[in-house]
């Protein structure tokens, strides 16, 4: 039975005062089983990529009033975020495990979620390498891509 002054775990919590512009918050699974969060707002590059489905050439039997031979199917739409921080060494360890984590959420509501409550998105971060230590450096600064859910749009 623990005692009102015992303490069971000590836990280091860095606390940022600035304010940021766009923040995308993450939370993910970590190696421990736990979770861990990372708040980023150094760089925020909204990309949309379009893809076909599908594709058809139609026949033509009048080409005076035709408008064309082919067509698509359909087509999604895959959005991605880019974002950045500059992050210490001694927090580059956790960091990594985002990369490695099959399981990553996004707050979609951050400046509303005191009154609506949170509401997280699972998104992916795209693969490929990920330096996390460095000799001699004390700072690094990171850039990734987070792969949202994937958009169906119109079908034909």
């Amino acid at each position: 039975m623990a005692l009102a002054d015992e303490v069971s775990e000590h836990k280091i919590i860095k606390l940022n005062n600035s304010c940021i512009n766009d923040p995308i918050y993450l939370s993910w699974l970590n190696r421990f089983g736990g979770t861990s969060y990372w708040l980023f707002g150094k760089l925020n590059n909204y990309i949309t990529k379009t893809k076909e489905v599908g594709y058809f050439e139609r026949y033509v039997s009048d080409l005076e009033t035709t408008q064309g031979n082919d067509g698509i199917i359909s087509k999604t739409n895959e959005k991605t975020i880019t974002v950045g921080s500059f992050v210490e060494e001694s927090d580059m360890d956790g960091l990594r495990g985002l990369f490695e984590s099959p399981k990553v959420k996004m707050l979609t509501n951050p400046t509303t979620w005191t009154t609506e409550g949170a509401k997280w998105h699972d998104v992916r971060i795209d693969t490929g390498s990920f330096i996390y230590k460095r000799t001699n450096k004390q700072n690094f600064e990171i850039e990734m891509d987070i792969i949202l859910p994937k958009q169906y749009v119109i079908s034909e």
